[in-house]
């Protein structure tokens, strides 16, 4: 929560000055309200709640409009990232890295995009650079445990990963945590991880059935088989890669 607080207080020093102004204006009155609400008569309890709810639109416009021309690099990297143009998103945020303006959330980003090119040194160096600054932060601290995954440093990875979720990375996180305490040769530990299904993407569900032995439906192995096999090819030059393929082998056998 730190982190997020600090960045978004980094985007509002980039506002102009009335809006700035608006914000505080609405906040302190926002404020005056609830002690209204909190504090003062009944009678005035009703009008409290409607100024709290006209207020706190204001404060969202207010947001949105100080953030109008906001195309940070960040959501420059991200935008590329989801056209496929992976370099391209690398080469933006390198050039704010270089002239020292990153933030953790950009440098997060480029260790991740690093990691999806494969250049894993690369990757763990950035990720180290954005822990520096926030090292309890779970966006670093998750990409950092995939990093060492993906280099088939397990036990590390088991770290990483289980530092993220008790830093309230998202649930799903606790897929990784599975697999990387599998890779470590931890089955029990892996069969030990509480998951939910619920927002888990095909290919997570898949290496979450072949490790508990069991065979999941067609359209789970058809859907999340493109992921592993684009593992496999991505990491071959990592124990993690070979431990793929060797899972896709498994895989295959279970699907028959």
């Amino acid at each position: 929560m730190r982190d997020l607080r600090r960045i978004f207080l980094n985007q509002v020093a980039a506002w102009d000055t009335p809006t700035r102004t608006g914000l505080v204006i609405a906040l302190m009155m926002m404020v005056g309200m609830v002690g209204i609400y909190a504090f003062g008569p009944d009678v005035l309890r009703v009008p409290a709640v409607m100024g709290i709810a006209a207020l706190v639109t204001s404060v969202q416009l207010l947001i949105l409009w100080g953030n109008r021309r906001m195309v940070t690099p960040f959501t420059k990297a991200q935008r590329l990232y989801l056209n496929g143009k992976v370099d391209e998103a690398i080469a933006v945020l390198e050039a704010v890295r270089t002239d020292g303006k990153t933030d953790v959330q950009d440098l997060t980003l480029l260790g991740n995009l690093y990691r999806q090119r494969g250049d894993l040194a690369i990757s763990e160096t950035v990720l180290t650079e954005a822990l520096a600054i926030s090292p309890d932060f779970h966006f670093p601290l998750y990409g950092m445990g995939k990093t060492k995954l993906n280099n088939g440093e397990y036990a590390e990875a088991v770290l990483f990963i289980a530092r993220a979720l008790e830093n309230d990375a998202p649930p799903v996180v606790a897929y990784d945590l599975m697999e990387a305490h599998y890779r470590a040769g931890d089955v029990n530990a892996a069969l030990a991880v509480e998951l939910d299904e619920k927002d888990a993407e095909p290919y997570r569900v898949l290496m979450a059935a072949m490790i508990r032995g069991e065979t999941p439906p067609s359209e789970i192995i058809e859907a999340g088989l493109p992921y592993w096999e684009q593992a496999a090819e991505r990491f071959a030059h990592t124990p993690y890669g070979t431990d793929v393929a060797a899972d896709l082998r498994t895989i295959t056998e279970l699907s028959h």
